[in-house]
C-alpha cells in the first residue's frame, strides 16, 4: 500500500509515462489515421445514446476514455484502479455499447433519418418550375416511406 506522498508521486509517473504515447496516438490523428477516429466517434455517440444502460464503472471509464480522451495508465490513476482493469473495464463498455446499439439500433435508425433528410433536401434544392410535380411526387414517397419505417 502506498502512502500519500508516494502515491502522489506514482500518479504523477503514471501521468508522465503516457505523455508520450498520447502525445503520438493525437500525432497520428491528425496525420489522418481516419479508421480509428471514425471509431472513436461511433463510440462517442454510442455512449451519448446508451450511456444510462451501462455499469456505473463502465460509464465513468467511457467518459474518461471517450470525453476527456485520457490513456488507460491516467484512467487507471484517476480511478486508483490498475492499467489492466482500465482496459478491461473499457472492453467491457465497447461490448455492452455495440450490443445495445445490435439490440435497440438507436444510431443505425438516426443514421437512416439522416440520410433521409439530405435524400430529401437535394430533391428539393433540384426543383423548379419544371420538374416541381415529379420532385413533389418524389419527395411525398420519401416521406411516406420513412413515415412507414418509423412504425416498424
Amino acid at each position: 500500500m502506498l502512502t500519500a506522498p508516494h502515491r502522489h508521486i506514482y500518479n504523477a509517473r503514471c501521468i508522465a509515462r503516457d505523455q508520450y504515447t498520447t502525445a503520438s496516438r493525437r500525432r497520428a490523428v491528425r496525420l489522418g489515421a481516419t479508421g480509428d477516429v471514425d471509431e472513436v466517434a461511433r463510440l462517442g455517440l454510442l455512449k451519448d445514446l446508451y450511456e444510462g444502460l451501462l455499469a456505473p464503472r463502465q460509464r465513468e471509464v467511457a467518459r474518461l476514455k471517450l470525453d476527456e480522451d485520457l490513456s488507460f495508465s491516467e484512467i487507471a490513476c484517476e480511478l486508483g484502479i490498475s492499467r489492466g482493469a482500465a482496459q478491461d473495464a473499457f472492453q467491457s463498455c465497447v461490448e455492452a455499447l455495440n450490443r445495445f446499439e445490435q439490440e435497440i439500433g438507436f444510431l443505425r435508425y438516426s443514421q437512416e433519418v439522416n440520410e433521409r433528410f439530405e435524400t430529401l433536401r437535394k430533391l428539393l434544392e433540384s426543383m423548379d418550375q419544371s420538374n416541381w410535380t415529379s420532385v413533389r411526387a418524389e419527395a411525398l414517397r420519401l416521406l411516406e416511406e420513412a413515415g412507414n419505417q418509423s412504425e416498424r
